[in-house]
């Protein structure tokens, strides 16, 4: 469970019913911090990727005995969406699903880039992130949409991100992939995200 931009690991559990979630599914949640990594390995810092994707898992599972490959989803909102999207797409056959709830989609974007100059510098270390590994948009388009993990999004239609989480979902029909896309009523908060996770949470048990 990845926590946004301005997060950390107690956010979740602090503004969401997890052990609820938790007692529905017979799940283990996990909530790693990330801090202002976008879930990436930083030019200038720490391999945040490799921490919350690779080193994480192996110790929880390995620790408390519960590894199971084909319950294991990786879930976020805003930045943490952005990390579960391209954690699935980076790695396929390691996550049987990813939910990205109002996911920066599109880092590319001229206004994301203008509001993070920060991120571009110190975490991307590019100039311009279109056509690199950290774009949703051409990691998608490099994908093989049969070897792809379940895919699950939603957007609320008072949300900055919509406009690119809209692009991201047409961009996905058009290439083929299965990418459940949803939109509602609400903005970039809790009250829109509780109800979504809870939903998407029912659909991708599906495959367990």
């Amino acid at each position: 469970m990845l926590h946004g931009l301005s997060g950390d690991h107690s956010i979740w559990p602090t503004y969401a019913p997890v052990q609820r979630w938790a007692d529905k599914y017979n799940a283990l949640f996990v909530f790693p911090s990330g801090e202002r990594s976008f879930w990436t390995n930083a030019k200038y810092g720490l391999a945040w990727a490799d921490w919350a994707f690779d080193e994480a898992p192996e110790y929880v599972e390995t620790t408390l005995g519960v590894a199971s490959p084909k319950r294991r989803i990786v879930a976020g909102f805003s930045m943490g969406g952005y990390g579960a999207l391209k954690a699935a797409l980076a790695r396929p056959n390691f996550f049987r699903a990813a939910i990205s709830l109002s996911g920066t989609t599109d880092i590319a974007e001229g206004a994301f880039k203008s509001r993070h100059q920060d991120l571009y510098q110190n975490v991307f270390g590019l100039a311009n992130a279109r056509g690199s590994a950290f774009d949703l948009f051409t990691q998608l388009e490099n994908a093989d949409p049969a070897a792809l993990p379940r895919l699950w999004a939603c957007c609320g239609r008072d949300d900055r991100l919509l406009d690119m989480n809209r692009r991201f979902a047409a961009l996905a029909k058009k290439l083929g992939v299965s990418y459940e896309y949803t939109e509602g009523s609400g903005g970039h908060d809790y009250a829109y995200w509780n109800p979504q996770m809870a939903a998407a949470l029912e659909s991708v048990a599906q495959l367990w």
